[in-house]
Parts: C-alpha cells; structure tokens; sequence
C-alpha cells in the first residue's frame, strides 16, 4: 500500500515538475516572442530611419547635380558672350580702321 502511495506521489511530483517545465518553456518562447517583436519593431524603425537619410541624401545629390547643371549653363553663357564680344571687337577694329583710312584719304585729297 505504501508503495502505491509512493508510486502515486512519484507520480504526481513528475506531473508536477512536467508541468513547471512546460510552463517555463512557454515562459521562455513568450519571452523569445516578445523580444523577437521588439527586434523587428526596431529593425522597422532603422529602416525608416535609413529610408529617410537615404531620401534626404538623394535631395542633396539632386541639388548639387541641378547646381552643376546651373553652372555648365552659366560657363555656356559666358563663353557665348566671350566669343560673341570678340566678335563685336574685330568688327569695331575694323571699322575703325576703315574710318582712319578714310580720313587720311581726306587729308591726302585736300
């Protein structure tokens, strides 16, 4: 009899310590769990973090290449207006010199 009674409360003690051992196991799975959300969560939010730096990076890549856009534009421009006022330089030599033969064909004839 007593050996049933020892069998018994074997028994229970191993149901008993089956049971802890479940219960820290779900205990640690909902931990794991928990931490696991948290890591994504913030994994989410390093993206975002990297998404924006990445945008704002890009806008200043943007800027600078309209930037160096405007400034090819501009040395455009001024080689165009130096080329244009070399132009308007040669011709105002000449007539000027077209005008001082004039006037000493003037002065040779009187």
């Amino acid at each position: 009899n007593e050996v049933s009674e020892l069998k018994s409360l074997l028994q229970e003690r191993d149901t008993e310590v089956l049971q802890k051992e479940e219960d820290m196991r779900n205990l640690r799975n909902a931990r794991e769990e928990k931490m696991g959300l948290k890591q994504k969560q913030l994994i989410m939010e390093e993206r975002v973090q990297l998404d924006e730096e990445r945008e704002a990076f890009q806008l200043q890549v943007d800027q600078a290449q309209d930037m160096l856009a405007q400034a090819d534009l501009l040395r455009d421009l001024r080689d165009s207006f130096e080329a244009e006022s070399s132009v308007m330089r040669a011709e105002l030599e000449r007539k000027k010199k077209e005008q001082d033969e004039a006037e000493a064909t003037l002065r040779e004839g009187l």
